[in-house]
């Protein structure tokens, strides 16, 4: 009687560890995102020291024009939410990729984000206009 106790309680101990093991967060990066215009894909780069307790992320970005017509994108038209929503901009004291691409041609460059040190994970979204069209989540790696 007291092994089959003792088992119970070392299983149900072990399904109780397994069930609060923190579980694996998604990460979009690399993965392509498809809008009205375009196939986009984002790749994390770089999480470097900057300024005031703050990282400097560098975000990688290969946009195909995969509409009927010409059509213009850049870093501006993406911005960055944190794990508390709160949003940020690019920074426009870094060289942010940006032209017009050509029917099946594509644009590759960067786009550069200023966070606070603590933040590890950022929602990435395309918002050329006034609605959110695609959103990619980002793990960010620990800075450099």
């Amino acid at each position: 009687m007291m092994k089959k106790t003792g088992l119970f309680m070392l299983v149900t101990c072990v399904l109780l560890l397994v069930a609060c093991a923190k579980q694996d967060i998604k990460d979009d990066n690399g993965e392509a995102r498809d809008v009205d215009h375009f196939k986009i894909t984002i790749e994390k780069d770089s999480v470097q020291p900057a300024l005031k307790e703050n990282k400097l992320v560098k975000l990688n970005f290969k946009v195909k024009n995969t509409g009927k017509v010409d059509f213009a994108i850049g870093a501006s038209d993406f911005y960055i939410k944190d794990e508390k929503g709160k949003k940020h901009e690019i920074n426009g004291s870094y060289p942010n990729f940006g032209n017009d691409i050509k029917v099946g041609g594509v644009l590759e460059g960067s786009g550069y984000f200023q966070l606070p040190e603590n933040v590890k994970n950022i929602s990435v979204f395309y918002q050329p206009f006034k609605n959110n069209e695609a959103e990619w989540f980002i793990a960010l790696p620990k800075t450099k």
